[in-house]
């Protein structure tokens, strides 16, 4: 073909047309995209909350044991200071901080442990109170056990 002949002379070329995968969704695909994304979004803003609030949890039990660890060394440099009896007092109540903070590190630790194995299994996890210990109503009692 002769490129100096008019465009209407020339072979019309018919444009095929776009495969599937080129063309713009549909107002119901775009509502799904849509839906998906806000999905996502949300599901990304609870994994960081989630993240924030597991690493608020460790730096608590970490502020725990070392607050019991200085309350115990303050309350013993203010024993021997008090009663004159350097250093024994200061080790004593140093080794009860030491041992507070092992004993309240261990039992929250096992509460986290507990409440993470409950939302893997996707039970709702509760802590037992004090006062639902002597509650006495029928909700409450096993199966089987009147």
């Amino acid at each position: 073909m002769n490129d100096d002949t008019p465009p209407s002379d020339r072979t019309r070329r018919t444009i095929p047309e776009l495969p599937e995968v080129l063309r713009a969704p549909s107002a119901e695909e775009q509502q799904m995209i849509t839906e998906h994304q806000q999905r996502e979004r949300k599901r990304q803003d609870n994994s960081v909350s989630k993240t924030i609030s597991d690493t608020g949890k460790v730096w608590s039990i970490a502020i725990d044991f070392g607050a019991s660890v200085v309350a115990g060394v303050l309350i013993g440099f203010v024993f021997d200071y008090f009663l004159g009896t350097k250093p024994w007092g200061l080790i004593t109540w140093a080794v009860l901080g030491l041992l507070s903070g092992f004993v309240r590190f261990i039992r929250q630790a096992m509460k986290a442990n507990r409440e993470q194995l409950a939302k893997m299994q996707g039970r709702k996890f509760r802590t037992v109170t004090s006062s639902d210990a002597y509650d006495d109503s029928p909700e409450n009692e096993p199966s089987g056990a009147r």
